[in-house]
Order: C-alpha cells, then sequence, then structure tokens
C-alpha cells in the first residue's frame, strides 16, 4: 500500500504540466562567509524543467574575494542541483534547492604572484528563492543559499527559457 501510494505522488508530480523546457540564467548576489565578511560577486547556470515543479541545474558561481592578511582569497562553487517548485499565483512561483556544491579556495600571496593554492571540497547546498514570471520566455529570481555550513549567499537574477 505504501509502494503504490508514493508511486502514485511521483507520478503526480512527474506528470504536474507538460512544459518541458531547457533554461538558463545569471545572477549577482552578496556572499557572507561568517570569519571573513561580505562580498559581492556573479553567477551563471543552467537548467531543465522537467515540469512547473521539478528542475535539475548546474551553476557555477564566484562568491567572492576577500583581502586575509597578506593573502588574495577567491571563492568560487561549481553546483548540480534539483529545485522543487510550487505556484503562488499564474506568475509567480516558490521554490526550495537541494544539492552538492563543490567549493574551491584560492589563495595567492600579494608580494609573491607565483606563490599560490587552492583546496577543494565537495558540501551539502540548500536553497530557497521566488521566480516571477515577466513575459512568456523571462523571468526573474530571488534566492537565498547555503553552499557550505559557514556561508550564506543572497542573489537576484534573471532567467530566460527556451
Amino acid at each position: 500500500m505504501k509502494k503504490s501510494l508514493m508511486v502514485a505522488a511521483l507520478m503526480t508530480v512527474l506528470s504536474g504540466g507538460v512544459s518541458a523546457q531547457g533554461y538558463g540564467g545569471v545572477d549577482i548576489g552578496s556572499t557572507k562567509i561568517t570569519d571573513l565578511g561580505t562580498k559581492s560577486g556573479l553567477g551563471v547556470y543552467g537548467g531543465y524543467a522537467f515540469n512547473k515543479s521539478m528542475a535539475v541545474e548546474l551553476g557555477y558561481r564566484k562568491l567572492g574575494s576577500w583581502k586575509v592578511g597578506l593573502a588574495d582569497v577567491d571563492v568560487t562553487t561549481f553546483q548540480l542541483s534539483g529545485l522543487f517548485g510550487a505556484p503562488i499565483s499564474d506568475s509567480v512561483s516558490a521554490y526550495a534547492r537541494l544539492g552538492m556544491g563543490r567549493v574551491k579556495v584560492k589563495a595567492s600571496l600579494v608580494a609573491t604572484p607565483y606563490s599560490q593554492g587552492s583546496e577543494s571540497e565537495s558540501k551539502f547546498l540548500w536553497g530557497l528563492g521566488l521566480d516571477a514570471k515577466f513575459a512568456d520566455n523571462l523571468s526573474g529570481r530571488v534566492e537565498y543559499q547555503k553552499p557550505a555550513s559557514d556561508t550564506g549567499t543572497f542573489s537576484v537574477g534573471l532567467k530566460y527559457s527556451f
């Protein structure tokens, strides 16, 4: 009985609107890392929406550049996540993001440009956002994302569906 209910629920979600389409977008954001402070960054992403409720998305984001002592520190993330949405109105949807991100921290000493190092680590990520449709293929996004336990990003952007 439980398996039948789970299959029925999954089929309902997957069949909820036959509007499968690809999309891409850009955003600008503000990232706060607990011990470093807040900086601005940019992101690009592309995805495939299976229907109005589910999508898969691949993204790259430069979280920011910080000065730590004598080092310049750049933090980026490469992400793969699922988006699970629900309509609020005809043109606005809320969504939750769950996925994995590869966070890369690159540091270089200011005095010696050849002295640099980097470290990468895979992290679970989550986010909450709103998507507002402006035209048939164009919408805006506002999102809060948590790519690591000590890091939070607030971003706004544009998404184009094709």
